[in-house]
């Protein structure tokens, strides 16, 4: 997901706050039951998944936009160069992330997917303070040793490297970095990644075809149904995203966003049985402890903040 600008909480109402968090609550648990979706295209190579996913996105958010009367605007973005830079390496970063989590989710890797998404604040907490030269605070600073700890125990006692999880979390937190740097809201932002991936997809997918790997004409008509879905399950979520993050505070989706991982977690040990040493225990209960302490700072960090006569 990419960050869209916030607003000062004051000047929204109660009900409109309250909307915002159905909103991003809707959101994180659709992203949460994403792997239910993608099994359904296990069959399917991964690529293959992920070209339809791009091309459909980008089907979806046009329409949306030109509805919104922000086509325009959006489309304007492309005299900026630089902006037109950060938005190919957004796109190439979560076109990166969408590969990986496709092929982990079909793969039966799905736990492993949800210490990846566990693990990203921490990462988004270390890349602040490694390229932005943000000052941690102490538990932010206890909070990243514990994560740390965590999956240096999945490498003992687990006897590799949780990869998938590693490389989704640097992969998404790298995502969000990018995108603080473009000043473009989510669902714009989604259609420059599509549309610049767009020819790259397409030329796969022709690739794909010539050789043997499948097309919607092979398909069963039930599988058709679920690639062109991928649209419509990638770009919704992210539209509730963008109006919950401009109505609630930063705290408040930050907490939401356990949502996801948790319910994927669920769905990977209770639906699909994949395994859960206690390796993976202890290296949860690492993970889940630091994203206690995190979350404990960020909210004591957003209360001073909020105190009367404190400026910013």
């Amino acid at each position: 997901m990419s960050h869209a600008p916030s607003i000062h909480l004051r000047h929204v109402s109660a009900s409109d706050q309250r909307a915002g968090f159905f909103a991003g609550a809707c959101s994180f648990i659709a992203w949460g039951l994403l792997p239910l979706y993608w099994k359904n295209l296990s069959d399917i190579p991964s690529f293959v998944v992920l070209a339809h996913r791009i091309l459909w996105s980008l089907v979806v958010v046009a329409p949306v936009l030109i509805a919104q009367k922000r086509l325009s605007a959006t489309l304007g973005v492309a005299r900026n160069a630089r902006t037109m830079l950060t938005l190919a390496a957004s796109g190439l970063t979560i076109g990166m992330n969408w590969a990986m989590y496709i092929w982990a989710v079909t793969s039966g890797f799905i736990v492993e997917t949800s210490l990846g998404y566990y693990i990203t604040p921490l990462v988004n907490a270390a890349f602040g303070c490694i390229f932005l030269r943000e000052r941690p605070r102490p538990l932010q600073i206890a909070a990243i040793v514990l994560a740390v700890a965590g999956v240096m125990i999945m490498i003992v006692g687990y006897g590799q490297i949780p990869g998938i999880a590693l490389f989704l979390a640097v992969t998404f937190a790298g995502y969000g970095f990018i995108r603080k740097i473009a000043p473009l809201e989510s669902v714009p932002g989604l259609f420059w990644e599509t549309l610049i991936l767009l020819p790259f997809s397409l030329i796969y997918l022709f690739w794909a075809s010539a050789h043997g790997l499948g097309n919607m004409t092979t398909y069963p008509l039930r599988t058709d149904l679920f690639l062109v879905g991928c649209g419509i399950i990638t770009a919704l979520p992210m539209i509730g995203f963008a109006f919950a993050a401009r109505r609630l505070s930063l705290i408040t989706l930050g907490l939401l966003q356990y949502l996801s991982p948790s319910l994927a977690f669920f769905i990977g040990v209770f639906m699909y049985h994949e395994p859960f040493t206690r390796a993976h225990a202890v290296a949860f209960g690492c993970i889940w402890c630091a994203l206690l302490l995190h979350s404990v700072s960020g909210l004591r960090a957003h209360r001073a903040a909020m105190r009367p006569g404190r400026k910013g």
